[in-house]
């Protein structure tokens, strides 16, 4: 697996997770590449719960992306965070 191709007028795929919607996955095409960030346009969002995709509303604007999130292939993205969810109750336990 590789990286995602960082090109103007290319699909990107990243990942992320809000106390509101979970875990997500965003959509986007790429609109500038920048030294520290990716310029995105007509985003799509979506939530993954129980094997599914469930599209979520999302603004229709140019949002730039940290280039780090296209660093690693989505997939080792998902995991790290799925990992990192997994080890969250017992830092916050830590942490009281």
């Amino acid at each position: 697996l590789e990286p995602q191709q960082l090109k103007v007028g290319r699909e990107v795929f990243w990942e992320g997770w809000d106390s509101i919607d979970g875990d997500y996955l965003m959509k986007g095409v790429i609109d500038e590449v920048t030294p520290s960030h990716v310029v995105v346009i007509d985003q799509e969002k979506y939530q993954y719960r129980d094997g599914q995709l469930y599209p979520l509303p999302t603004g229709k604007f140019r949002q730039p992306v940290a280039r780090r999130y296209f660093d690693a292939p989505l997939i080792e993205q998902i995991l790290e965070n799925a990992e990192a969810l997994r080890r969250f109750p017992e830092q916050f336990r830590q942490a009281v």
